[in-house]
């Protein structure tokens, strides 16, 4: 971050700073914020922040949320929606970069490990850990168009969607989209007229084709995650026992899923989404096919 920019959020955020006490100084408002940005950033733990700035890692855990609250009021005015210009070169950037004409995100959840609340098992999560849910939309370019976060870890990444407001508003067509734009995810989710996920069962050359070029294109937010974990250290650890946790769980976790029956919601795929994936997979097999797609099924 530059000076000036620093600067702007320090003008920004009068609102953290306390009174001086007669019993001790409070801690200057840019020194929280320096320490919240370093935070967000890093994903350092309260006890490098306490080495590093010099401030207990008590106080540090008491003003963490109280800066990132006053963030958001103050700056919630430069954090938009994306405009339609803004989906259109998302569009290209997929139809041009991962050959998937239409989409503008790529849709995933993620799992945050946490300390989960005494008495409850809400938040044990099919890993065998405790979490909440980081929910998100990815643009071409594997920046966040879209998050929700906090939903405890028992619930499956369909099910957070199917409640977030990103549903309501794509339901209601109210995010202002290219006609006919899509987003893809995986099979956690339900297949919409603008939510396209893999075929399953025992796909025909056609189909495997589709879910290949469906998979190519939403992997970028599963990059995007793993971008942001290697960057900020978020994640990163197993919290009871502090050790490094490698990636295999992944591969671990495909092999228990292959087997299970596709997971069931009320609303049923409507004809129109099906005959809408349909139309997407004739179409990656004739006039919008890649050379190199006939290897990789």
């Amino acid at each position: 971050m530059l000076p000036h920019q620093f600067d702007f959020y320090s003008l920004k955020l009068k609102a953290i700073q306390k009174q001086d006490t007669h019993m001790r100084n409070a801690i200057p408002a840019k020194v929280k914020l320096e320490v919240t940005l370093r935070y967000l950033a890093t994903g350092d733990s309260l006890h490098t922040l306490e080495a590093l700035y010099r401030v207990g890692r008590s106080t540090i855990s008491i003003f963490l949320p109280e800066v990132c609250e006053a963030i958001y009021s103050a700056l919630k005015d430069y954090i938009r929606i994306p405009s339609r210009e803004d989906w259109i070169r998302i569009e290209h950037g997929f139809r041009t970069k991962w050959n998937f004409p239409g989409c503008v995100g790529a849709l995933d959840g993620k799992h945050i490990n946490i300390f989960a609340p005494d008495d409850t098992s809400d938040y044990y999560n099919y890993k065998g850990v405790n979490s909440i849910i980081l929910l998100a939309l990815v643009d071409d370019d594997y920046c966040f168009s879209y998050i929700n976060v906090g939903t405890n870890g028992r619930a499956s990444d369909g099910g957070v969607y199917q409640k977030s407001n990103l549903a309501q508003a794509m339901e209601n067509n109210n995010l202002n989209l290219p006609d006919q734009s899509v987003i893809v995810a995986d099979a956690a989710f339900p297949l919409k007229t603008y939510l396209l996920k893999p075929y399953q069962t025992t796909p025909t050359r056609r189909e495997k084709i589709f879910n290949y070029r469906l998979s190519r294109a939403r992997r970028i937010v599963e990059n995007a995650f793993d971008m942001y974990i290697t960057q900020r250290c978020v994640d990163f650890e197993d919290i009871q026992q502090g050790v490094v946790v490698p990636g295999a769980w992944r591969a671990q976790m495909r092999q228990v899923l292959e087997g299970l029956p596709p997971t069931r919601y009320n609303n049923h795929a409507s004809r129109r989404a099906e005959a809408i994936r349909n139309t997407y997979a004739q179409l990656f097999e004739t006039t919008e096919a890649v050379p190199w797609q006939g290897h990789m099924i």
